[in-house]
């Protein structure tokens, strides 16, 4: 059984806390949200405009009556006799009851075989030597280093690493160096496409570097979190027969979400909204 609350609100956020209250939840319930209104701003500030519209819902478990057994006053081994009668017969219908698995249920096993599909391996990383390294590389490294530096963060190291064309920037320390990534990884997201405009200014595009910047396993982690978030949310939509709407992502996260998804028998996703709002 799916309980659920429309609430609106000037920002989804405040949408979705409005629909909590009203849907009045227990705290172990997997609450889910649909968003059915974004927020328009009002045009001149004076009119039009619309608020932010959210439906929060979630299964509630429901509680089976207990069946009481009635059964007839009666004396000696004749009650017995019944009791002994009505127990076999009692189960032979609690075991008819249980209903048979259609064929759609049956069915349905399929797309969980397709999410456990196995990746392509990724392709081998060679070490870079900052002394062999090209000139791009170099320039890229330099910046780095005083972007983490100008953050007041003192013992750590940058592995560089190459697979084909791209270049890949490891940063591990022993300092707290969660300022170097952010929420939701904005800040390192931020990094990474300033220190590509550092190396490949003046470069034209064909002979310009792609540089990616990890900061301890965090791209790992984020990419099994978004994974994660994809298939639960796409299973939502098979049992529940309606679309799903996530945060808004940067275009990595959103090809992780699409590539994961495509692995989902009958389910498809695209992305909607523009610039930060995009989703």
């Amino acid at each position: 059984m799916v309980k659920d609350a429309i609430a609106t609100g000037a920002t989804i956020e405040e949408a979705q806390q409005s629909a909590i209250r009203s849907l009045n939840a227990p705290d172990d319930a997997d609450v889910q949200f649909e968003v059915l209104q974004f927020p328009e701003k009002k045009k001149f500030g004076l009119f039009g405009g619309k608020q932010a519209e959210v439906r929060a819902f979630y299964e509630a478990k429901e509680e089976k009556p207990k069946k009481v057994a009635t059964v007839k006053k009666s004396s000696g081994a004749k009650a017995k006799a019944q009791q002994k009668a009505e127990k076999p017969a009692n189960q032979k219908k609690e075991k008819a009851a249980a209903p048979k698995k259609t064929a759609e249920e049956k069915k349905g096993a399929s797309p969980k075989k397709a999410e456990k599909a196995a990746e392509k391996p990724a392709e081998p990383r060679e070490a870079v030597s900052m002394e062999e390294a090209p000139e791009q590389v170099k320039k890229a490294y330099a910046y780095l280093k005083t972007v983490i530096e100008g953050l007041g963060i003192e013992n750590y190291d940058i592995d560089v690493t190459k697979a084909g064309k791209e270049y890949f920037f490891e940063v591990s320390s022993e300092d707290n160096y969660s300022l170097l990534i952010g929420r939701r990884g904005e800040t390192l997201d931020s990094i990474q496409y300033l220190t590509r405009l550092a190396a490949n200014r003046g470069k034209e595009d064909g002979k310009s570097v792609r540089i990616s910047i990890n900061v301890g396993d965090y791209r790992e982690k984020r990419e099994r979190t978004l994974k994660d978030i994809a298939r639960k949310n796409g299973r939502r939509v098979r049992k529940y027969g309606r679309n799903m709407t996530l945060n808004p992502m940067n275009p990595s996260e959103r090809r992780i979400i699409h590539t994961t998804i495509a692995e989902m028998e009958g389910l498809q996703s695209y992305s909607i909204g523009s610039d930060a709002d995009r989703r």
